[in-house]
Formats: C-alpha cells, structure tokens, sequence
C-alpha cells in the first residue's frame, strides 16, 4: 500500500501544471484513489476532471489556471482593468468572457470565476493576447475594458468607472478605436461626455 502511495506520489509530482482525469487513468490510478489523494490533500480539485499538485499552485496564477480550464475564456471586466493597471480595485473573483454556444461552462471550483457569455461578433470584439506579470493571457484590449466597465457601471460604482477612465486617458490611448467600440456596445452617446472632460 505505502509502495502504491509513493507511485502515485511520483507521477503528481511529475506532472508539470493541471493534471487531467485521462492523465491518471492512462498512469493506472483509479476515481477511488484520486478521491483518496484529494481528501488527505495530496491533490486539488479544479474542475471535474482536473487536478493540481498542492506545491504547484504557489507557481501558477490564478489566471493562468482559468484559461487553461476554459479554453475560449478572455479575461474582461474589471479583471482586465486591473490586469492593465487602470483601477486599484482587486476583484475577488476572475471575469471571463466565453462564445454563447447555448449551455454556459460549468466554473470550476477554484479559482472563483464569474463567467458571461457573448453572441460571436461581441465576443471577439477587442480580443487579443496580453504580455501581463502572470505570462501571456487572452484579454479585451483596454478600448473594450474601458466601455465593459463604464456599461456596467451600477456593478462598479462609478467612482471606480471614473478611476478606470482617468487612467486610460493617461496611459496609451486611441480615441477612434474606444468610440467605435462604444458604438459597438452602444454606450457612446453617455461615454463621450467623461472622455471629452480629460481631453
């Protein structure tokens, strides 16, 4: 039994990130022993069918994690606006944009995503691959964060919408491109009035 043990020991630990169901089953190792292993804590459960070594969670972020189990996710909202450095808030859960094919994915259980879905034209909209501190990730570009966050601003607050402004208008900016997302989104006609007071 113990030599069992150690052999499932060995193959976790030689597993470089998440860790398929499949993956296990093609080692020999059963549903009753990773219920085991996940119990004593020896293994995580992310989503049904995807585990991860304990000691290797303090090396993957949080993001890294969500995307790689949802993998049409592209993080949004304020987790972009934080990601991009436009607001001080840290959002307590991941928000993520995914193709509204019907069923919305199940999240996982860890980390905590906030999940909404978008007809295709909306989803791709501003999508684009992001050098960030956690590597690179699929995010809206800072046009479509902007217009995200101010088009739900009663989720935000607009103290925080007006941060999130003020910093875009700050930083790298394209006029054309936030108005014609905002168009997009329609929220131009009430967006343009907070850009136009920065100019």
């Amino acid at each position: 039994m113990a030599r069992r043990m150690q052999m499932v020991q060995e193959f976790i630990a030689s597993q470089p990130g998440i860790i398929r169901t499949s993956a296990f089953r093609q080692a020999g190792i059963g549903a009753r022993e990773l219920d085991a292993f996940t119990n004593a804590g020896h293994l995580i459960r992310l989503k049904t069918g995807f585990y991860i070594d304990p000691k290797r969670l303090e090396h993957v972020s949080d993001y890294q994690i969500v995307v790689q189990l949802l993998p049409d996710a592209i993080i949004c909202f304020i987790s972009a606006a934080a990601l991009y450095g436009l607001t001080t808030v840290i959002p307590d859960v991941i928000h993520v944009a995914v193709p509204n094919r019907g069923k919305k994915p199940q999240a996982p259980d860890y980390p905590p995503v906030d999940i909404v879905q978008h007809k295709t034209p909306l989803y791709e909209c501003g999508q684009q691959k992001v050098q960030t501190e956690y590597g690179i990730l699929p995010m809206y570009d800072r046009e479509r964060t902007v217009c995200d966050c101010f088009k739900r601003q009663n989720e935000l607050g607009m103290d925080v919408v007006a941060e999130i402004i003020r910093s875009y208008m700050r930083g790298p900016k394209n006029l054309q491109k936030l108005y014609a997302t905002a168009e997009r989104l329609r929220v131009r006609k009430r967006l343009t009035p907070y850009v136009e007071v920065l100019l």
